[in-house]
């Protein structure tokens, strides 16, 4: 019911890790997302699950509304070496089916969807601590998209929310960090985009 009822699936390929019926649970997921009309979203966890969930991946990535994970990850997702270069994921995801989002730490972001590519820098800022900031860029970028705003311009939210978590340690944000919020005042900093 809760997925029929959903904009947006994202499915955490850390679940295929998490018991003996996880790998069944996450196909029934896809199933139903698909059978509802519900895009879903795959993020890549880590390059180990990656290899050890090789199967579900290769099958499920290109159904997918998008695939996410780092540089590192994405390169395992494409058969490369962990330490591929972007170049090389970049030529990979250009042969394959795959809309992808990969993130570069500090260098910013990469997108592939369809047959067009982005490329996100991010601004300098001092970071304490990276532990969150993906998973929170991925949140910002996913609800800008699902207000309809660019690429280039989901990007630049994703970049400025994931710049503010990494300025404080630790994967549990102060409460005065008010995440919603922020992603509204990105999405609004980015307008020009």
């Amino acid at each position: 019911e809760a997925i029929r009822r959903a904009r947006l699936l994202l499915l955490d390929g850390a679940a295929l890790d998490f018991g003996p019926d996880s790998g069944a649970a996450m196909l029934r997921c896809v199933q139903t997302a698909e059978a509802q009309g519900v895009p879903f979203v795959l993020t890549l966890a880590n390059s180990e699950i990656v290899a050890r969930h090789r199967t579900f991946f290769e099958t499920f990535g290109p159904r997918a509304q998008l695939v996410a994970g780092n540089l590192e990850q994405v390169a395992v997702l494409m058969n490369l070496e962990p330490a591929a270069s972007l170049d090389e994921v970049r030529a990979a995801l250009a042969r394959s089916a795959i809309d992808a989002l990969v993130t570069l730490d500090a260098d910013g972001v990469f997108a592939r969807m369809g047959n067009e590519e982005f490329l996100q820098p991010t601004q300098r800022i001092e970071a304490v601590d990276s532990t969150g900031a993906g998973d929170n860029f991925l949140g910002a970028f996913l609800v800008a998209r699902l207000k309809g705003l660019s690429v280039p311009r989901t990007l630049a939210v994703g970049n400025i929310v994931a710049g503010k978590v990494v300025q404080y340690s630790g994967a549990r944000l102060p409460v005065s960090l008010n995440v919603p919020e922020l992603i509204q005042a990105a999405i609004q900093t980015t307008g020009h985009l």
